[in-house]
């Protein structure tokens, strides 16, 4: 819905998705001073509640604790070790759910989220319960292709840079170094589909098969 008043717009919008809101803004902003929208916009949405930091903001500005995150995202690997250990690590660490591989989002609720992984073989959904920490590959969003405003932006960003010294972090435990795995070998699984099969005709034939693989169970330890 959308009112004129004079040389300026008043454009009321429903409720929408914190990222849907603030990506029409800057379409506006955008529009705006690239002089292909001519009046000034005032718009009235609403979106549901979110935290917001700024450029220099950190988690330590954050006065919540710290289990009401319930979702956190990370790559799929670091560029050091390329072990993919990052994420795993700091699920493990915060002891919530890990999904890793995750290509797409598939519904998010109060208590739990379900996702669609990537495999070698096709694809995986899985239901994870809240919090929980997922790893991404590159099919979870197609980059936008940035405004000239936004190049600009991104020119004038204040970047920080953090240290071993300003983390308070001993050098041999940071980089390829520091970490706690080592790629030694690289290749692929050989996968057989070998095995035995027994033809069952009679009764004597069903115990044999039936002892055959109770032995195959115990030489395996496969029940304790």
């Amino acid at each position: 819905m959308g009112a004129t008043t004079g040389r300026w717009l008043c454009a009321e919008e429903p409720s929408m998705d914190y990222h849907e809101a603030l990506e029409l803004q800057r379409a506006l902003v955008d529009a705006k001073t690239t002089a292909r929208l001519s009046r000034d916009v005032l718009m009235l949405l609403e979106h549901p509640p979110v935290f917001t930091l700024g450029r220099r903001g950190s988690h330590e500005h954050l006065l919540v604790a710290k289990d009401y995150i319930r979702l956190q995202l990370t790559g799929e690997r670091a560029t050091d070790g390329d072990t993919g250990q990052v994420g795993p690590g700091i699920a493990s660490f915060l002891d919530v759910p890990l999904g890793a591989y995750v290509s797409k989002i598939i519904d998010l609720t109060d208590r739990e989220v379900t996702v669609e992984r990537l495999l070698e073989e096709g694809y995986e959904t899985v239901r994870l319960c809240l919090p929980a920490l997922l790893t991404v590959v590159k099919e979870i969003s197609y980059p936008r292709l940035p405004t000239l405003r936004g190049k600009q932006r991104a020119r004038q960003a204040d970047i920080p840079l953090w240290s071993a010294e300003s983390l308070h972090v001993p050098k041999e435990n940071l980089g390829l170094k520091g970490s706690p795995t080592r790629v030694e070998r690289i290749f692929s699984p050989r996968v057989t589909r070998e095995g035995t099969r027994i033809t069952v005709r009679d009764e004597q034939d069903g115990e044999r098969a039936v002892q055959e693989l109770i032995s195959f169970i115990r030489k395996r330890n496969l029940l304790q």
